[in-house]
């Protein structure tokens, strides 16, 4: 069968995901792109576009928009991108007198459209090269004229996993696979999960009026949030004797279980509660961020290093309505005490405020304005390029499964347009089913019950090995599938059976291992 050689998994999987996704991982940079990206050298490497004059003041570009199209570009300093890394864009800006929209444009297409605030703010957008040319340009994108300032441009290849990255919560682009690690640097694998959609419709800015505020200030920006920028909010009690809350509505249907998150971080506040409302009742969790527990109620609570903790609690629709209490935040001077005399300065820190409808929480999904969906994960290997053996193989799967439903959820399928080898979760235990034609031929259970055992299965007609570390199962009879088989999908092979969860490593031998070799290696 020959041996094939790949320098990492991208090069041996094909993934597709129609949406960007979040995953907590070692980031680090490569060399900067842009020549005199600070201004430090005046407007040396930078140009005019039409309408519009620049100069730099107090080290700032100063650009003087005078008609349409009016902005400025980056005068092809020869920068080049590699086709299919991935690139982050980020620059400072704000308005003087400018009151529109300003454009990001790259190679001609405006990927980015901002309406620019009288305070310097930092700005971001990732890209896949799909070209080796490279133009960067800030253009006027509505008709008004004025001021407006940029500072501190940049463009960098984005770098993953390496050893001198620093774990953020990043915004992957379409179809880019996400290996996640955990708050303290250990890598948890290949995250693959289902479709899911935020209802909350400005997941970051919290001074927007549909966040309601009771007794309560936002301060915007407050300090860096798990993504790295300068874009966490600050929720600051008010001075009444009184409870101090923000609320946001959103949709819920009877019947249907969601899952409310939010990333937040101590400050003169530790103690913050998640309160939903399930249409006719609150239900609240008290979660305390300088130990990282769990107080009162039930939920989730993750620690992401330096401070954040992403906290989540489920709950199930008794009514279906609309709500602009259906998802709550509120301080808590000590306690479960959520009633009291504030000060007007104190408070947490807060990001990434998420509602969807589902019994776990999933990946951060970002909104702006509406709600927005993260696309399902789907990932898969042909056989013909790791030396599939139809006759007889081994797996050995090391993964860990984040849900909590009793819904199947596929760990491996080895098949063709149908289920024909399958690990799967299911009811609290891993399962392994050989099906032939429409037949179940094999149908085993591990022992254990553990949500991230490692599993092992080998098959040959009439003789399988299933199981975990508890115990290594047999069965003596059964039939091979008769298809031609030509694809291990992971993780999930239809829509509605994702493994949502974590996959660290899949060993896959051309031959059949004995029960006590599997037994040695889970």
């Amino acid at each position: 069968m020959g041996t094939k050689t790949y320098n990492n998994y991208e090069d041996l999987l094909t993934f597709t995901r129609a949406s960007k996704g979040h995953a907590l991982r070692p980031v680090s940079y490569g060399t900067e792109l842009v020549t005199n990206g600070d201004f430090s050298d005046g407007t040396t490497g930078w140009i005019l576009k039409s309408n519009a004059t620049i100069a730099v003041v107090n080290q700032e570009l100063e650009v003087t928009v005078t008609g349409s199209g009016g902005g400025f570009s980056d005068n092809s300093q020869g920068m080049t991108t590699t086709v299919g890394k991935i690139y982050k864009v980020t620059f400072d800006a704000r308005t003087g007198t400018y009151s529109g929209d300003f454009a990001l444009i790259i190679n001609t297409t405006a990927v980015l459209y901002e309406t620019l605030s009288p305070d310097m703010t930092t700005y971001e957008y990732i890209f896949v090269a799909d070209s080796s040319d490279f133009d960067l340009e800030f253009a006027r994108a509505s008709a008004s004229t004025g001021t407006v300032y940029f500072d501190n441009v940049s463009v960098k290849e984005v770098l993953f996993d390496q050893p001198d990255g620093t774990l953020t919560l990043f915004e992957h682009p379409n179809n880019i696979p996400r290996v996640e690690y955990d708050a303290d640097g250990n890598r948890l694998g290949l995250l693959v999960e289902e479709a899911r959609t935020n209802l909350v419709t400005y997941s970051e800015d919290f001074t927007e009026s549909s966040w309601g505020k009771f007794d309560t200030t936002i301060s915007a920006d407050a300090t860096a949030s798990p993504d790295g920028i300068n874009n966490a909010d600050k929720i600051i009690e008010g001075s009444g004797s009184s409870i101090h809350r923000i609320n946001t509505a959103a949709t819920i249907v009877s019947g249907t279980s969601y899952t409310a998150s939010a990333f937040v971080k101590a400050d003169e506040r530790s103690i913050v509660l998640l309160r939903t409302n399930n249409g006719s009742t609150d239900e609240d969790t008290y979660f305390d961020l300088s130990s990282g527990s769990i107080t009162s109620g039930s939920g989730l609570i993750s620690d992401l290093g330096n401070g954040w903790f992403r906290v989540s609690r489920t709950f199930t629709a008794s009514a279906s309505t609309t709500s602009s209490f259906i998802y709550q935040v509120l301080l808590v001077s000590s306690g479960t005490t959520t009633s009291y005399a504030g000060n007007g300065t104190s408070g947490i820190y807060i990001y990434g405020a998420q509602l969807e409808a589902g019994s776990f929480p999933t990946s951060y999904i970002k909104t702006t304005g509406s709600t927005a969906t993260r696309s399902a994960d789907v990932a898969s290997i042909p056989v013909a390029d790791f030396g599939f053996n139809a006759s007889a193989g081994s797996f050995v799967l090391d993964a860990s499964w984040a849900g909590n439903s009793p819904d199947v959820s596929t760990l491996v399928h080895l098949g063709d347009t149908s289920d024909r080898h399958l690990v799967y979760y299911n009811n609290g235990f891993y399962r392994y089913q050989v099906k032939s034609g429409n037949v179940v031929t094999v149908q085993m259970v591990a022992s254990g019950s553990e949500e991230n055992d490692v599993v092992a299965a080998s098959y040959k007609k009439d003789s399988y090995f299933f199981g975990d570390g508890s115990a290594i199962n047999s069965d003596t009879s059964g039939d091979l599938p008769t298809e031609v088989l030509t694809t291990l999908d992971i993780g999930g092979y239809s829509s509605d059976n994702h493994f949502n969860g974590h996959i660290k490593s899949i060993k896959y031998y051309p031959r059949q291992l004995t029960s006590a070799q599997l037994g040695d290696l889970v």
